[in-house]
């Protein structure tokens, strides 16, 4: 842990606004580094309320700390305009969220924009009813671009091409990713009941049944969030051994592709 005090010696690259009034050993381990290697401490440099200064709490509520810090190179420190912590964030953690205000101005860099290729969720074709709607849909659209009554292959294409993505489009849609497909509204309500218990331990955190309903809802998203996410890998595995059963080799590396190759 790392308490930085309000001694005069780190009054220039600590600043007087820490938590605590003196610093422990590795605070001034912690000075002594940043005097060194031409950095300031921002975190202790800001006034505001003892609330907005702590960073960790203690599991009985009683003990708190500023023991995480900002610190930035001597040539940028202006930068840093407010540095404080943010105790409604849910991080489950008994470290609050420490937030950064920076103000920098960036080089203007000129990027030329690729032509991304929209992927459609094609697995919707499955259901019969979206298969005639698709059909109706895009026999409609080629009638009313009129494609027989032109000679220009070309033309012809671009005609069939915007028909196919339009109804596509309106059909179908455009598949979208999830960094996370196992999150579901299970672990939602979960996260979201930990959230409010969170909320009502912060008004008060020497309060032993609130910090105590404050565990259980942790421990309670934390097993329900593991077993969704257990369960959803089951799954992409027995469809990958019916894909491999079954000689559909495409599919199983797809599944296989899509959700493990990026964990």
């Amino acid at each position: 842990m790392q308490k930085l005090g309000k001694e005069r010696i780190y009054h220039n690259v600590a600043g007087v606004h820490s938590l605590h009034e003196h610093s422990n050993d590795n605070g001034s381990r912690l000075a002594n580094f940043a005097l060194g290697k031409g950095l300031i401490i921002k975190s202790t440099m800001f006034p505001c309320k003892d609330i907005y200064k702590y960073t960790w709490v203690s599991p009985d509520g009683r003990h708190k700390n500023q023991i995480d810090h900002v610190l930035i190179n001597n040539r940028f420190r202006n930068s840093i305009t407010n540095v404080r912590t943010l105790r409604g964030a849910d991080a489950d953690s008994d470290h609050l969220l420490v937030g950064i205000w920076i103000r920098v101005k960036f080089k203007k860099q000129y990027i030329h924009k690729l032509n991304t290729i929209d992927r459609y969720d094609i697995e919707k074709l499955e259901e019969v009813n979206i298969q005639k709607d698709y059909s109706r849909r895009i026999c409609e659209t080629l009638k009313v671009q009129q494609t027989t009554n032109t000679n220009d292959v070309n033309d012809v294409w671009i005609k069939i091409r915007n028909s196919v993505q339009q109804t596509a489009k309106i059909t179908i849609g455009i598949k979208k990713k999830k960094k996370k497909p196992w999150f579901n509204k299970i672990c939602e309500d979960a996260v979201q009941r930990r959230k409010i218990s969170r909320e009502e331990w912060l008004k008060d955190t020497y309060n032993e049944e609130r910090t105590a309903e404050f565990s259980r809802r942790r421990k309670e998203a934390h097993n329900i969030i593991r077993c969704e996410k257990r369960k959803y890998f089951q799954n992409i595995m027995k469809d990958a051994e019916q894909d491999f059963r079954l000689n559909r080799t495409r599919d199983m590396y797809k599944d296989i592709k899509g959700d493990f190759k990026k964990k």
